[in-house]
């Protein structure tokens, strides 16, 4: 946890105590709790302030500490889903007996202070019901009749017909000066498009058997006004031109959290509908089962979902790189599908590295139902991506919000970094142009925790001092490329590029004397932390050395200068955006 100034020692220890009791301090969980700086790729907070994945007033409710009607209402509510689940699906008295008091042992001893989130609560019973019978997904089949339904009504005659059935007449969009070809195809794809979205939240319709509807009825339900304001941004980030002659929209990546069965089934087909329109989808879903959630195994134990998913490509390791989510992003097909980490409602402190890394990445959030959306909307924070929330408003109408990201979000896509680094690349030709020699200097930059500004001034002080001793070499320093909200992710993507790209004809490592010359350069001592340090204690070198080491293999001429490579063993890897080792977070205590 962030050390903090505390002005009220109780309340600070009820703080903690409460991230303790959810299981959500990075610093007493680490193997399960982002990291402040894995955080960071989603949310944007204060240095001192702390996530909390709930909405703002329950969490206001339990840092009162009060037994709270609030929650205590919320908490009967899960309480009662989970006793109607023994109810279903345990037929054997005694079995049932003591399944129920043992979860209501563990729901009194949850709940004695109230100071559990009740979504938590909910993964907690649900899990010990699983562990307990050893049924790994209690609705599996309830879940697959409802998206029996949900297809069937997606397949019949009168829905194909209602959602394609044309449009009135249109205004053009502002982005449009007339009414003209373009404008026109604008205007028809948005209106399926939103008849899909207005079909995907019609939870009750697949809730139970009913009669098949009319082409009227459903003509009915696609006329209801969108509320909330937020069709016209989602419209606009779904469906911007190229340009004004040739093209259609600007492709963009995004991230599509899905709710529940029977809505997924529209979900699909607003997928594969933005997918013709030219967009990337990356489909999040729940990593284990929590009711009618859908999560990984839906995709794999029912038939119908396998069949709609087609060709996608699921995405299952938890700690892509950078690397590799930007060959994933890259190539086809671009219908992906990842699970989040978690068995809960949404909860960015327990999601995966891979998802942290693809909400960062992406070019914006489309959000289903309403748990989602009060974790998005009724909470203080912001948060690194546009978020856009369907979910069903009054009359079953579609509802949709939008919350733009953070002004103070810097972000680095993977077409930015590859920018970048092609204006070094084209640096470096135009220096072996002139005759130079190119060396690339590897040394610390952030590896030592708080020093990045010394490193940065170390680093930049003896090349400087190299160039006036050395003719006719051009020397890549990596700290003058450093920009702020730049995370080691970003860095470490970028400079690979440039290291593979056959132009270094020297790399050179920082040594402990250069470290030295730079200090006497700089006219000061060697700190106490720098004392003994050279490029082996850097991650990032670490990593950049046995790079260096694959592109000698390519390039034999190249020169490698340094440490001996097996010195470069004291480092293992980044914590998530962190600029230092993963063990030295509990050494530096961040």
């Amino acid at each position: 946890m962030i050390r903090r100034s505390i002005d009220d020692p109780l309340q600070e220890a009820w703080r903690t105590s409460f991230y303790d009791e959810n299981h959500l301090s990075h610093s007493t969980s680490p193997d399960l709790v982002a990291s402040p700086a894995q955080l960071r790729f989603m949310v944007m907070f204060e240095p001192n302030q702390l996530y909390y994945p709930c909405s703002k007033r329950v969490y206001e409710e339990i840092m009162a500490r009060v037994q709270s009607p609030f929650l205590g209402e919320m908490y009967n509510q899960v309480w009662a889903r989970i006793f109607k689940l023994v109810e279903a699906k345990i037929d054997d008295p005694d079995q049932r007996s003591f399944l129920i008091e043992l979860l209501n042992i563990k729901f009194r001893h949850e709940t004695a202070n109230y100071d559990i989130i009740p979504s938590r609560l909910e993964k907690r019973l649900y899990k010990l019901f699983v562990v307990t019978t050893q049924i790994e997904d209690p609705l599996r089949e309830e879940k697959a009749e409802v998206n029996r339904r949900a297809w069937e009504l997606g397949q019949g005659e009168s829905f194909v017909r209602a959602v394609n059935a044309p449009p009135g007449p249109h205004h053009p969009a502002p982005c449009f000066k007339e009414i003209n070809v373009e404008s026109t195809r604008r205007h028809l794809d948005a209106t399926k498009l939103k008849r899909l979205f207005q079909a995907s939240v019609q939870t009750g319709l697949w809730a139970a058997d009913r009669r098949p509807l009319t082409m009227e009825e459903w003509s009915e339900i696609f006329n209801r006004p969108a509320s909330g304001e937020g069709w016209e941004n989602l419209e606009n980030f779904l469906l911007t031109p190229k340009n004004d002659l040739v093209g259609h929209w600007i492709p963009r990546k995004i991230l599509y959290l899905t709710d529940k069965a029977g809505e997924l089934v529209f979900d699909l087909a607003v997928i594969r509908f933005l997918i013709s329109l030219g967009h990337t989808v990356i489909l999040a879903v729940k990593s284990a089962a929590c009711y009618d959630a859908v999560y990984l195994g839906d995709m794999v134990n029912d038939p119908l979902l396998e069949d709609l998913i087609g060709e996608s490509e699921l995405i299952t390791d938890p700690r892509v790189t950078q690397n590799q989510l930007a060959a994933y992003l890259k190539n086809d097909p671009p219908f992906k599908i990842i699970p989040d980490g978690t068995m809960e409602k949404l909860n960015l402190l327990r999601t995966s590295v891979t998802f942290a890394r693809m909400f960062k990445e992406v070019d914006g959030i489309v959000s289903k139902g309403l748990d989602q959306r009060r974790r998005f909307f009724q909470t203080p924070f912001e948060f690194t991506q546009d978020i856009y929330s369907l979910a069903p408003g009054e009359d079953q109408a579609l509802s949709v919000l939008f919350r733009p990201r953070s002004s103070k979000a810097i972000r680095f896509s993977t077409a930015d970094l590859r920018e970048r680094a092609e204006k070094i690349i084209a640096q470096m030709r135009q220096a072996k142009r002139q005759g130079h020699k190119v060396m690339f200097y590897s040394g610390i930059v952030g590896s030592i925790p708080g020093e990045t500004e010394t490193a940065i001034k170390v680093m930049t002080t003896f090349i400087e001092d190299l160039e006036k001793q050395q003719a006719g070499i051009f020397v890549i320093n990596p700290s003058t490329f450093f920009e702020p909200g730049m995370d080691a992710d970003d860095l470490m993507f970028m400079w690979e590029i440039v290291q593979r790209s056959g132009l270094i004809d020297i790399w050179r490592f920082q040594t402990y004397q250069d470290i030295e010359r730079s200090f006497v350069l700089m006219g000061q001592k060697v700190p106490p932390q720098w004392v003994g340090k050279d490029s082996t204690f850097s991650t990032g070198c670490t990593k950049e050395r046995a790079i260096a080491a694959e592109v000698q293999k390519a390039n034999p001429e190249m020169q490698i200068i340094g440490p001996d490579p097996e010195k470069f063993l004291r480092r293992g890897e980044y914590g998530i955006g962190l600029f230092h080792d993963t063990r030295l977070a509990d050494l530096y205590q961040l």
